[in-house]
């Protein structure tokens, strides 16, 4: 069994803040904490590329990232 390296409860406690939802499923929170976390690694990396990019070693607060990523509008 694989050990989750984001709290499953907070991230079901963030699911709850939106008015709408009800019920949660147990693996809706496993679900999100996957993409989570594969959202950050992508990020990271993206962030060390650019700073290899810069002949820099250090990532820094002010790095910014040269890649987008387009939402999708939300149809209400």
């Amino acid at each position: 069994m694989k050990t989750q390296a984001l709290p499953l409860a907070r991230i079901k406690k963030i699911m709850k803040l939106d008015d709408d939802v009800k019920m949660i499923s147990a693996e809706a929170p496993m679900l999100f904490a996957k993409a989570a976390e594969i959202f950050i690694h992508e990020l990271t990396l993206r962030a060390w590329v650019h700073t290899e990019d810069n002949k820099r070693r250090t990532l820094q607060v002010s790095t910014r990232l040269h890649c987008s990523i387009v939402f999708p509008p939300t149809v209400e």
